[in-house]
């Protein structure tokens, strides 16, 4: 899967997507071959609505595999929209606020599984990102505070050493540079 920068919204992503498609370069995560379209498919976005939009496959020129090309408003396997996710996920984590009080879109179940989801995954994102600095020579690495304050100083170190990424949402960035190298995670 490559997560990419496709329009900071459902929107923006309906009516711009070929050519912001067309100005990427797509690199597969695994082999680092070219790649080359492939076929389309459809996909719904909760936003707060429904919308359909369609999500492209590439296909690797060197090794053969086929990858989504995601925009990084979306979760993978998800339906709703990062923004949502983040909100929640931040609402209940920083500021305190009880899952009921979080789900406004969602259902209270579903605010309860990407809770569950997030802090499961939370300490792997985190040695994720230190991984990702380290790749970039950066390995005087002390963080300190709550896991969502740890991750988000590493993000701002990434930044210093990268160019800043455009996103549509935090957790989107974070999504982006967890695709590379095909880490296989997502905030």
């Amino acid at each position: 899967m490559i997560i990419a920068f496709l329009g900071k919204t459902v929107k923006e992503y309906r009516k711009k997507y070929p050519i912001l498609l067309s100005s990427i370069h797509l690199i597969c995560p695994i082999c680092e071959g070219s790649c080359h379209n492939h076929c389309w498919y459809k996909r719904k976005v909760r936003e707060p609505e429904l919308i359909t939009i369609v999500i492209l496959r590439v296909k690797c020129t060197k090794c053969g595999a086929t990858h989504a090309v995601l925009p990084d408003f979306i979760y993978p396997r998800g339906i709703y929209s990062e923004p949502e996710r983040e909100a929640t996920i931040t609402g209940c984590e920083s500021e305190g606020r009880t899952q009921e009080m979080a789900s406004l879109v969602q259902s209270v179940k579903t605010t309860q599984r990407w809770i569950t989801r997030y802090r499961k995954t939370i300490k792997p994102v985190i040695a994720a990102f230190q991984s990702i600095l380290a790749r970039l020579g950066v390995y005087d690495i002390t963080v300190t505070g709550s896991q969502l304050e740890q991750l988000q100083e590493l993000n701002c170190q990434v930044e210093k050493v990268l160019k800043p990424i455009i996103s549509s949402c935090w957790f989107g960035k974070l999504n982006i540079l967890l695709s590379w190298q095909n880490m296989r995670l997502w905030i």
